[in-house]
């Protein structure tokens, strides 16, 4: 850090130079940053269950495109309402992006396959006559209309394969203008359901709720950041080095080519807020020895050397918490971790770049108000909180510890799980969509069956129809699932007296059945879907099918059979990639105990500083297993931030500890001075970031708001452990210890 010092201070053009040549070249970057990222992409992996799906849709196509469309009424099936729904198939089919749609009208009955709705109405019709014939035919029967008759689905298959956010939005969007037109002409209600609805309602909400976050946290650390210097012009200089950060973090992610959506659409205001931090602890620095009448060189130098090798270190830590999550098996997870921890390396070079810039060329008014700042008032505060911690250390601590030890079963029995609609709201159509699919239809997500038969059988063999038959009877028998279908169900509807006979009507023009069946491939599926009750419940649900299955692949060895599907992929992935993050989590906290320990020279300052920053973490967890949440992707995540952020305030203590040692001073007046010194600091960043945190709670996504809270508890307990927990246990440890050792300060220039 005195190298950096002299550099700055004896090369300021220089640095100007360096830092207008970076800010141009990634100004130029952004220009070629992608906004648009496949929602596959979160869960996808280099597991067994990615590989199945892969293949799954090599054969088959995808199984996300479809978009299931539930028509409610209580006349459906009154010949006006059969003429409205019938004009609807084909408005909807006549959509550029939509493939195809299957509905009640592709059915066909008896030896003449004549349809089960005819073109025109004859008359005498009888819609409770018609009810029966729809509920009793085997393709249709909970998979086109429900048992009462007052729900029918359209299934409309969207064009293409691993479509992105903006490609789902630009299909849904002339879907949307078909529904609205149909529902004012018709009185009828229809609600959209499936992957397209989940992913287009999930993330549009994320990207818009996103951005009003990074700008609500802006604006909050703006105001507290008044709050403590009282002036527009130093709150300014502090948010040159954040916006900097930002600004070559996503240049350098334009230049690479790396997409912005879902994960690392948060990277904006988590760049800001952990840059606007140290920003802080360095202009505060600079002002104080401004006040003291030093030289501009001489305050640039001088708070440098105090507070950059803590800056240096809170931001190694936040980078360890961060580098982290590359442990994921997730490649969103793993980039987000990787991108995160470059952003806050570029926060840090902003700030340690153009503070001292704008110290030495600004005018002194911007660097402080003539008002005054509010850190007397704060310091204040601080001699009245540091009291209880020096005057009964011992009973602090031991409280402290504790409570520590008191929370690690509650965290430790935390469960993992995860809902396919969490981050939307829950009075959001797709959430009421699914709802209903659920009661009427055992529910919206697909689940699919391959069954691959070998090369000495040729469908429909007999102990191909066998095989089917069980696996159909399992999916039956099994709680939680819905009637399952297969190129049985179909066949079912044709003339025959066998199968052989039925295959006939389908063989050589099979475009109807080509996502069920593919007899080239040798491979057929059983779909079925289940309910959105999250991973846990389908994982019961899948251990409760695998049971009936193995007998079936214990008796036919030669067949193969798998259970896959989008929503098996992502629940197997999401769940390990959550036990992934506890897993990093820890290895992050143990890496960070020991960079504390090697960088402060002690294994006593390494256990000191574990307690008080993992015990915020502790409480939040076990606050959440106590209240019943399980462990979600957004609580794991905030887990890995918080701990970084945490780490930080931790440092700025210790060295000022360190610093404020003195052979002819107390352990008590070294950590009164301290927390005096650094307390405002602390109070100020933990102030912005819980402001930054909290305006998310007004967000009506609950994975947004669950994120916002978590962020805002910890933040708040890891500053009383920092202002309490931490003083006590330095008491206790260094009572009758030496001054710490600390490395020679260089000289300070004069001019």
């Amino acid at each position: 850090m005195r190298i950096w010092a002299r550099l700055t201070v004896g090369q300021p053009i220089l640095f100007l130079c360096i830092v207008l040549a970076v800010t141009v070249g990634c100004g130029m970057g952004l220009l070629r940053l992608r906004f648009d990222t496949s929602p596959n992409a979160v869960f996808s992996s280099n597991d067994r269950s990615s590989h199945q799906l892969s293949d799954l849709h090599e054969v088959f196509g995808p199984d996300d495109n479809d978009l299931l469309l539930m028509i409610e009424g209580d006349r459906l099936l009154e010949p006006r309402s059969i003429d409205r729904l019938r004009g609807l198939r084909d408005q909807l089919q006549s959509l550029e992006d939509v493939a195809g749609v299957a509905s009640v009208f592709d059915l066909r009955r008896g030896s003449a396959m004549l349809p089960v709705l005819p073109e025109a109405i004859p008359p005498g019709w009888d819609a409770e006559k018609i009810r029966h014939d729809l509920t009793s035919h085997p393709s249709a029967a909970g998979q086109l209309i429900s048992d009462s008759g007052e729900l029918m689905v359209f299934w409309v298959l969207l064009k293409g394969s691993d479509l992105t956010q903006s490609q789902i939005g630009s299909a849904i969007a002339p879907i949307d203008t078909v529904i609205e037109g149909f529902e004012t002409d018709s009185g009828l209600r229809v609600w959209k359901a499936g992957h397209p609805a989940i992913r287009d309602g999930v993330l549009s909400s994320i990207q818009g709720s996103l951005f009003y976050g990074s700008a609500f946290a802006m604006i909050a650390g703006m105001t507290a950041s008044l709050l403590l210097f009282r002036g527009l012009a130093p709150v300014g200089v502090c948010m040159l080095g954040p916006t900097l950060g930002s600004i070559w973090t996503f240049g350098l992610m334009g230049w690479c080519g790396v997409a912005v959506g879902g994960l690392t659409s948060s990277l904006p205001s988590l760049i800001f807020v952990i840059g606007l931090t140290d920003a802080i602890h360095l202009l505060l620095a600079a002002n104080r020895r401004l006040a003291a009448g030093h030289t501009r060189r001489r305050a640039i130098y001088a708070s440098l050397l105090r507070v950059g090798p803590a800056c240096l270190l809170t931001s190694l830590t936040t980078m360890i918490g961060f580098g982290s999550l590359r442990l994921s098996r997730l490649d969103a997870v793993a980039e987000f971790g990787l991108w995160a921890g470059i952003g806050a390396a570029a926060a840090l070079i902003a700030d340690l770049c153009v503070l001292p810039l704008a110290i030495r060329f600004l005018p002194e008014s911007h660097l402080h108000s003539r008002r005054g700042s509010s850190v007397p008032w704060m310091e204040g505060m601080m001699a009245g909180v540091s009291r209880m911690p020096l005057r009964v250390p011992i009973r602090v601590s031991l409280l402290g510890i504790v409570a520590f030890f008191a929370m690690l079963p509650f965290a430790i029995d935390q469960k993992v799980d995860i809902r396919w609609t969490e981050a939307i709201p829950e009075a959001d159509e797709t959430n009421e969509a699914l709802r209903l699919a659920d009661a009427e239809l055992g529910g919206a997500l697909p689940v699919l069956i391959i069954i691959r038969w070998p090369e000495t059988l040729s469908f429909p063999a007999s102990e191909i129809n066998v095989v089917a038959g069980r696996v159909s009877k399992a999916v039956k028998t099994t709680a939680g699932f819905a009637p399952p279908a297969s190129i049985y169900n179909t066949l079912a509807g044709f003339p025959g007296r066998s199968w052989e006979e039925k295959y006939q009507f389908i063989e050589g023009r099979r475009g109807a059945v080509d996502r069920i069946f593919n007899p080239v491939q040798r491979q057929m599926l059983v779909s079925t879907r289940v309910p959105n009750d999250g991973a846990i419940a389908l994982e019961e649900r899948l251990l409760r099918l695998d049971a009936e299955l193995q007998p079936i692949m214990a008796t036919h060895p030669d067949f193969e059979i798998e259970v896959t599907g989008t929503v098996v992929a992502a629940a197997q992935n999401m769940r390990a990639v959550i036990g992934d993050l506890a897993r990093s989590l820890s290895a992050a906290s143990v890496l960070i105990f020991a960079v504390m320990s090697i960088q402060f020279r002690s294994l006593l300052i390494g256990l000191i500083s574990f307690i008080p920053n993992m015990l915020p973490l502790l409480i939040t967890a076990a606050g959440l297993s106590i209240l019943g949440y399980p462990l979600q992707i957004t609580s794991a995540l905030t887990f890995s931030l918080c701990l970084g952020l945490a780490v930080d305030d931790t440092i700025h203590v210790i060295t000022h500890f360190q610093q404020d040692r003195r052979p002819t001073r107390s352990v008590a007046e070294s950590v009164r001075i301290t927390m005096l010194r650094v307390g405002p600091a602390l109070l100020l960043t933990t102030g912005i970031l819980v402001a930054g945190f909290g305006s998310m709670l007004l967000n009506p996504m609950p994975a947004i708001k669950l994120f916002s809270a978590l962020c805002c508890i910890t933040m708040i307990a890891a500053l009383i452990g920092d202002l309490i927990l931490l003083p006590a246990l330095l008491m206790v440890a260094f009572r009758k210890r030496a001054p710490l050792r600390w490395p020679r300060r260089a000289m300070v220039p004069t001019r």
